[in-house]
């Protein structure tokens, strides 16, 4: 796959060549992806869950939403991707309500391992459906894992201004931001995260109720005075 450099105004705007940018061929078309400034320190969060990881970027200093060309085969491809990691992400989340509410610890795994599944498909299988982005400057946008038919084409649509806003970004130090392969090994080491932590809780509660059955089977029986009293004094006649 190739590298291609779009302008941020015509990203947004969808005003690309009619090219698709995953095959190549004629766009019959358009994808939405999301180009993100996402802070490094945003991945931390992820350990705590994902909703605060999610808020952080939705509140990310800079985010566009760029509309890319696509061929009927692509969208195609989009379709039956979004079909499978719905079906994958469900299961997972009926398998984890299952054995969370339901008090049975092996759906509660099957869910958890499920959900390690299910981001590990979207990190492999994204990459052959979208394309990806990050930003040059304000003013170009870096697209990533395209078609190289398209990238020719946009080199051809604008010339010699791509090359000259990404070789000033090569000369620039690089700021503290989060790639998106960065963020699923971070996310796949929280999920591994908190199943070492349910195992380990799952662990100490078994170990506590043994102990506390076998302190019950152990116990011997004192019968207290009056009980005795009442045991060993003849019925009145």
């Amino acid at each position: 796959m190739a590298k291609a450099t779009a302008s941020v105004e015509d990203l947004e705007s969808g005003h690309l060549p009619d090219v698709c940018a995953k095959t190549g061929l004629h766009a019959d078309g358009f994808t939405t992806i999301q180009v993100s400034d996402i802070p490094g320190w945003t991945i931390i969060l992820l350990f705590f869950g994902i909703w605060p990881f999610l808020i952080a970027l939705y509140f990310a200093p800079r985010r566009i939403k760029g509309r890319v060309p696509m061929s009927g085969l692509a969208l195609q491809r989009l379709r039956r991707f979004t079909a499978i990691y719905l079906v994958l992400l469900t299961s997972a989340f009926v398998l984890l309500g299952i054995g969370l509410f339901g008090e049975h610890p092996t759906f509660a795994w099957l869910g958890f391992i499920g959900l390690l599944a299910t981001i590990l498909f979207i990190s492999s299988a994204y990459l052959f459906v979208y394309p990806t982005g990050r930003f040059l400057d304000k003013d170009w946008v870096s697209l990533s894992f395209v078609d190289q038919r398209f990238a020719d084409a946009l080199d051809r649509w604008y010339g010699q201004a791509p090359r000259q806003a990404d070789a000033s970004r090569r000369s620039e130090p690089r700021a503290g931001t989060v790639t998106r392969t960065l963020i699923i090994i971070v996310a796949i080491a929280a999920v591994l995260y908190f199943l070492s932590l349910a195992y380990c809780s799952q662990d100490t509660d078994s170990n506590a109720a043994t102990v506390g059955t076998s302190s019950t089977r152990t116990q011997p029986y004192y019968p207290t005075r009056s009980e005795g009293d009442r045991v060993l004094s003849p019925r009145s006649s």
